[in-house]
């Protein structure tokens, strides 16, 4: 439980902060690599990375 100090902005970081967790916990190690390459900027292999995960 939170505590009741918690404004709902927070609330909603934090859910929001545990859902990109989760999704990355998710991942395999060959989608994990695939996904920091995305994030990495390697335009010109989009659509490759893209299969991959």
């Amino acid at each position: 439980a939170l505590p009741t100090d918690r404004r709902p902005a927070d609330v909603e970081r934090l859910a929001r902060a545990r859902g990109i967790v989760d999704y990355v916990a998710s991942l395999t190690d060959a989608q994990a690599f695939a996904l920091s390459e995305a994030i990495s900027g390697r335009a010109d292999r989009l659509w490759a990375l893209g299969q991959r995960l």
